[in-house]
């Protein structure tokens, strides 16, 4: 009995060293072909969503020079230029002769059609998806009592509160900067109207400054301050259904995020902001069609805007690096992909969370031990 016993641990000994040494190196191949792989992978990711934000920047780009070129000639219009002199308004009557001619009459008759004379209203318009406010800074202005003169592009527009505006970095960037065509970014809601909602101020604005008098001692005289439309920014990466896998944030020069893809409407599942998690009905499907994710993929999904505060996200935001970059916040570990417009200075960066990367491999890997 003694003598089968040990015979028996000796089987059991010889089984279990035949099961590891055959099992063992099966793990480290698979061990190492994961690392290679998820490498792989990453690095792919990495030129596949910097190729997406490249295309996103160069159309924002291509837009930002029409909507310059497009101001650059309406300060050439005839009754922009005779209406913008320096000459101070006699009275308010005159003052609101010029207002018109500057702006562009309304209903004109031209035959059977109502049309308007040409100034900013039409040009504004025709071109940009948005308004324009013309602020002329070397004359006074007699009706509204300022010591500034602003024109609106649309009578249905409050003006917004230029001393706050001229306060804001955006404005203050010009003031320092003489070779500084244009600006694109955000400002404060206070510059905006007293209890304006969402879709007036949360959206980006353009400041074009202007020097008619050549001579003048003062950086501009002339300042079109162009409000774009709410969500205008969107439009340029909403369609891009990939992007929907990560979270993108696009910041002005300044650092101040403009846009950003989640949370949002269109998310397939409701955010909750007091938990700062995606929540899903009974009803719901546990699976986005659209996507391809899960709801636990949703709430993979950086939704917290302070990661931009991270040390990491701030050095990578600063020093234009084109290599990718691992961050982890809040406990999920994030591919980073940065970008940076050469024209319009926006910045952008997209956080992909790297077990969405890693997802179907993780799966394969499930059924290789399975069948192991």
């Amino acid at each position: 009995i003694i003598f089968s016993m040990k015979k028996m641990k000796i089987q059991g000994k010889i089984l279990l060293f035949f099961v590891i040494s055959s099992i063992l190196p099966m793990m480290i191949l698979i061990l190492i072909s994961l690392r290679l792989i998820f490498g792989s992978l990453e690095k792919n990711s990495f030129i596949y969503y910097s190729t997406l934000l490249s295309e996103v920047s160069t159309n924002i780009d291509f837009v930002y020079d029409q909507i310059e070129n497009t101001l650059t000639n309406l300060m050439t219009l005839s009754n922009v230029k005779s209406g913008l002199s320096e000459t101070p308004f006699k009275n308010a009557d005159e003052e609101l002769s010029i207002t018109n001619m500057v702006v562009g009459y309304e209903g004109v008759k031209v035959g059977s059609m109502e049309t308007m004379e040409t100034g900013m209203r039409q040009t504004i318009e025709e071109k940009i998806d948005g308004y324009c406010i013309l602020y002329q800074l070397n004359k006074k202005s007699i009706i509204d009592g300022t010591d500034y003169k602003a024109f609106k592009s649309s009578r249905y527009i409050q003006f917004p509160n230029y001393e706050v505006l001229a306060n804001e970095p955006l404005y203050k960037q010009l003031s320092v900067n003489e070779n500084l065509d244009m600006v694109l970014g955000k400002v404060d809601k206070k510059v905006f109207p007293t209890g304006s909602v969402r879709e007036v101020y949360d959206i980006p604005i353009v400041l074009f400054p202007h020097k008619v008098n050549k001579n003048s001692k003062n950086k501009f005289d002339i300042l079109l301050f162009v409000a774009l439309s709410y969500g205008f920014i969107e439009k340029f990466y909403q369609d891009i259904s990939d992007l929907k896998n990560g979270t993108l944030y696009i910041l002005d020069q300044f650092g101040t995020p403009i846009s950003f893809n989640h949370p949002n409407d269109d998310d397939f599942y409701t955010y909750d902001e007091d938990t700062k998690k995606y929540i899903i009905e009974d009803d719901e499907p546990k699976f986005d069609e659209d996507t391809g994710m899960t709801y636990g993929d949703y709430n993979l999904l950086n939704s917290d805007v302070n990661i931009l505060n991270n040390k990491e996200v701030q050095n990578l935001l600063n020093t234009k690096s084109k290599d990718f970059k691992t961050i982890k916040y809040n406990g999920v570990k994030y591919l980073s992909v940065v970008m940076h417009s050469n024209k319009s200075k926006l910045k952008f960066i997209y956080f992909q969370p790297i077990d969405l990367i890693r997802k179907p491999i993780y799966s394969l890997v499930k059924y290789i031990l399975i069948v192991a």
